[in-house]
């Protein structure tokens, strides 16, 4: 994942993706603290964000699909 929608969280993304394959491992990169702790002091959300992150699927040939498959696809974004 390129970028991280700020409500998408752990299992949130799990569960997006269990719906295409088996889901191993699910990681997210936090933001570095220092732009964590300005954005909280000018105000904004207190949340976690998260910058990248990857999954890996218990399949390689389901991965290479779902990769190709929503490749430049805008997943959990604004409303």
């Amino acid at each position: 994942l390129a970028s991280v929608p700020l409500v998408m969280g752990f299992q949130k993304l799990r569960h997006l993706m269990e719906q295409f394959g088996e889901v191993g491992r699910v990681y997210l990169a936090p933001e570095e603290k220092i732009r964590h702790q300005t954005r909280k002091r000018a105000g904004g959300n207190r949340k976690l964000r998260f910058t990248e992150g990857w999954v890996e699927f218990l399949d390689r040939r389901i991965a290479r699909r779902v990769a190709e498959t929503l490749h430049g696809t805008t997943i959990g974004g604004k409303k």
